[in-house]
């Protein structure tokens, strides 16, 4: 077949590829009227996509969210909604802020890494707030739960933590990426999953205006981090 009809071919073939599927989709069709945010993604064994996000609620004066969302699927285009997962009522030391989880499978078991919090944000007099956060591991046997709070207690108070990446290298360790007050920091964990393994170490960055969690990803054998920036107006 000579080159002009090959391209007659796949032009078309293109054209329609791009106007079916590459758009029709988005957003995401979870089959809910909730409002989403803060998705991470993950493949498990079972060849599926789940996705883990927080849930905004209505009609808030701030961001306050008291619960995580999973939704499943086999193909990216029909998505099975699994409900509430795990909630700040399944908490006692926490009650508000529950934003950007993660999740992780180490040992047959699934690892739900979330931040949350107390307090309030005073965002006219900052000096009057008494909001603290911090990062909390909950586990199941099950990608879509019930998860159970594992430690019952934050991974450490100091220093203020949110919007956690949890992820285990080739090599069965696992490390925490979060959001410290503006800087990135990582910590290994130990085995377990449940504690920090040693200190916490801010990450070498180019970028300032850090506002987001970071995404951890390995690619053959480097490690790709991808921060999420905020747009401040001038």
């Amino acid at each position: 077949m000579n080159k002009t009809k090959v391209f007659s071919i796949v032009v078309p073939l293109l054209i329609t590829i791009l106007s079916t599927n590459s758009y029709s989709q988005n957003p995401l069709n979870f089959g809910s009227k909730i409002f989403t945010a803060d998705p991470s993604a993950h493949v498990w064994k079972d060849g599926k996509m789940y996705v883990y996000t927080s849930h905004d609620e209505e009609c808030q004066t701030d961001f306050f969210m008291k619960d995580w969302y999973a939704f499943s699927s086999s193909d990216l285009v029909n998505w099975t909604d699994h409900g509430v997962i795990f909630s700040v009522k399944d908490l006692s030391w926490a009650d508000n802020f529950a934003w950007a989880p993660d999740c992780a499978y180490k040992n047959g078991k699934y690892y739900f890494c979330f931040p949350v919090g107390t307090g309030f944000k005073d965002r006219v007099n900052p000096k009057n707030s008494t909001k603290w956060m911090g990062i909390g591991i909950a586990v199941s046997d099950s990608p879509t739960g019930p998860f159970k709070d594992a430690i019952g207690k934050p991974l450490w108070t100091t220093p203020y933590a949110n919007d956690p990446c949890l992820f285990i290298d080739d090599d069965g360790k696992g490390y925490i990426y979060f959001n410290g007050g503006g800087d990135y920091l990582v910590a290994e964990m130990n085995n377990d999953l449940l504690s920090v393994k040693g200190e916490m170490y801010k990450m070498d960055r180019e970028v300032t205006n850090l506002k987001e969690k970071a995404l951890g990803s390995l690619r053959e054998t480097e490690f790709i981090i991808i921060p999420c920036l905020k747009k401040t107006e001038s």
